[in-house]
């Protein structure tokens, strides 16, 4: 009887071993078919097809915006001082080396005395169009002594200028030759590497601009300094475009005048410079008269008018010492 029992309590506790053993089993089962569907359904993407450098922002659901900020693996737009050392890495090593020509801006003046200011400003048109140049300013007027004078701006390529004043010296005699170099090599060469720089921040900001988790905040914010960019680029461009117009174009300034004639006294001695004093005196005596009688007519209203006060309290005064003798007689 004994052994029954000793058997019938085995039974149970092997029952519920196996019962336990089997919970077990499934439990783990379970545990691991729910580890295999998350590792299927997880994709991570691989660095090497990922479009998204490292330490950008960064999106698995289009259909859902996240900011990811907060994580320091991959920072947002709001991370400044990552951004801004991205984007000097970048520049520097997109920025190549620039070679460039030498240049330089040339400019002159000439002044040159000839014997016909039309004639020797027609031969210096002619001169300018042969080296296919161009007139950019040109005036001209007579001075006090019936000589004609005029200045002309000449722009002309860089590589004729020399030709241009040989041949411009031939027309008259030349009294002065002025000419200035200035050598813009260095400020063409920093204004292309600022340029270069600008360009690599405008396409990391437009970059930027492409991800889809940044918040409305930080796109204003990259908008705004891409905008500063894009002036200093084109500010850039057009300092560059005007030295460069400078450099290939020379500017040379041309003086003509006609000689001024010297004219001799007709003659000397005592009489003669007697006489020029009377005419002198005379001239000056024609202008004191002129000027009085300027004087009177522009003055004339208004004397006009004191004269007829003056007679006017004449008359009065006139009328009341009348009546005052009367009024003596009478009374005396």
């Amino acid at each position: 009887m004994k052994t029954l029992k000793f058997l019938l309590s085995l039974l149970i506790v092997f029952n519920f071993t196996s019962c336990g053993n089997e919970s077990d089993s499934k439990k783990f089962s379970n545990d691991t078919e729910s580890t295999k569907k998350v590792e299927e359904n997880y994709n991570p993407i691989p660095p090497e097809k990922s479009n998204t450098p490292p330490n950008k922002l960064s999106y698995r659901n289009k259909s859902t915006f996240k900011d990811e900020g907060s994580d320091i693996n991959s920072p947002g737009i709001n991370n400044k001082t990552i951004q801004e050392s991205e984007i000097k890495t970048t520049s520097s090593t997109e920025q190549t080396e620039i070679k460039t020509d030498r240049m330089i801006i040339r400019t002159g003046t000439i002044n040159i005395e000839v014997e016909e200011y039309n004639k020797s400003e027609e031969e210096l048109f002619s001169i300018v169009n042969n080296l296919n140049g161009y007139i950019s300013n040109s005036a001209s007027n007579v001075n006090t002594s019936g000589r004609k004078q005029g200045k002309i701006d000449i722009r002309i390529k860089a590589k004729d200028f020399e030709t241009l004043i040989s041949k411009i010296s031939k027309s008259g005699k030349v009294i002065s030759l002025n000419i200035n170099s200035s050598d813009i090599t260095n400020e063409f060469i920093d204004l292309e590497a600022r340029k270069t720089t600008q360009k690599a921040l405008e396409e990391r900001l437009l970059n930027l601009l492409n991800i889809k988790t940044a918040k409305l905040t930080d796109v204003v914010e990259v908008e705004q300094k891409l905008a500063e960019v894009r002036s200093q680029i084109e500010s850039m461009q057009g300092r560059m475009r005007f030295l460069k117009n400078q450099s290939e174009d020379s500017t040379l300034t041309v003086s003509l005048f006609e000689p001024y004639i010297i004219q001799s006294a007709s003659g000397s001695g005592f009489f003669f410079e007697l006489g020029e004093a009377f005419k002198k005196g005379l001239e000056g005596f024609t202008d004191v008269l002129a000027g009085i009688i300027t004087f009177a007519v522009a003055s004339s209203p208004f004397i006009f008018m004191v004269l007829f006060i003056l007679y006017v309290l004449r008359k009065f005064y006139l009328k009341w010492k009348i009546r005052r003798d009367a009024v003596k007689i009478q009374t005396s």
